[in-house]
């Protein structure tokens, strides 16, 4: 089975480097061969996305988009993710935000999160370094 290797950069400058399966048994469930699947890895890897990759269908790129690269995920979309999990796990989901290093620092458009009852998951805003 293919693997792929990712890598994560800190904002203290480290970096850890992993492997993982996901998006090869994720490239396989929507259809690709192995060997398609073995290319699209190799493009993965070599850029750190998907989005432009050759191979890759059109209407998979939603699939494969990452939280940075030439098509991110909006910080609306993760929320979105998180607010959906929310309830089908027990205890806190927890989601980091990666901006890139020319990010400004400016406080949250609005206070937009809002709670609708009691039960409800919530969301909270607290930048890191403010």
């Amino acid at each position: 089975m293919v693997v792929s290797a990712g890598r994560k950069r800190f904002a203290d400058g480290g970096e850890v480097h992993f492997g993982t399966r996901a998006l090869a048994d994720g490239l396989l469930t929507l259809g690709y061969s192995t060997h398609a699947v073995e290319r699209l890895s190799r493009y993965a890897a070599d850029h750190g996305h998907l989005a432009g990759a050759p191979g890759l269908r059109p209407a998979d790129g939603a699939v494969a988009q990452t939280a940075s690269g030439p098509d991110a995920v909006a910080v609306a979309a993760h929320l979105g993710m998180v607010a959906a999990a929310q309830p089908l796990v027990s205890g806190g989901v927890s989601k980091t935000l990666n901006l890139p290093g020319a990010a400004v620092r400016s406080p949250p458009p609005s206070k937009s999160v809002a709670k609708a009852d009691a039960n409800s998951p919530q969301a909270a805003y607290r930048p890191a370094s403010w």
